[in-house]
């Protein structure tokens, strides 16, 4: 009796050895698939990490691109409006320049008018001077005939 019971308490000793090295291989495969999950949920977080910071990138570099362009614009824009605000002071000074010439022009003529109308006063005036010259060597002549007679 003592002879089974020392083989069954061998028996179990020999079982429960087994059965806890069947339990660590069991609980070492558990661990290890669980940390094969994590590798592969850590790779798939990288791998979306590396994606999102492509996209990131992407977008940065659009953005700067976008940037640049409106940059460009803008300056272009700056750039005419310079343009045309020298356009315009030149024909403002053009037109001014013309007006001033017409005015100047205008003048003259008005001048030209005045005068030519002064001339014809004063010629008529000369003329009427002349007929009343005329008319008072008449006068005086037939006066002095008629002294005479």
């Amino acid at each position: 009796m003592k002879k089974n019971e020392e083989k069954l308490k061998e028996d179990f000793a020999k079982r429960e050895e087994e059965i806890k090295k069947e339990m660590w291989i069991k609980a070492l495969k558990v661990a290890e698939e669980k940390q094969q999950e994590e590798i592969k949920k850590r790779e798939l977080e990288t791998m979306d990490l590396k994606n999102r910071l492509g996209e990131a990138e992407k977008k940065q570099q659009e953005s700067i691109k976008q940037e640049l362009e409106l940059r460009k614009k803008t300056r272009e824009l700056e750039e005419k409006s310079k343009n045309q605000e020298i356009e315009n002071a030149r024909k403002l000074d053009e037109e001014r320049k013309k007006m001033a010439e017409e005015i100047e022009k205008n003048q003259a003529k008005l001048m030209e008018e005045k005068l030519l109308i002064i001339q014809e006063d004063h010629r008529k005036k000369e003329l009427e001077k002349d007929k009343q010259m005329d008319n008072l060597k008449k006068s005086l002549e037939e006066a002095n005939r008629k002294a005479m007679q």
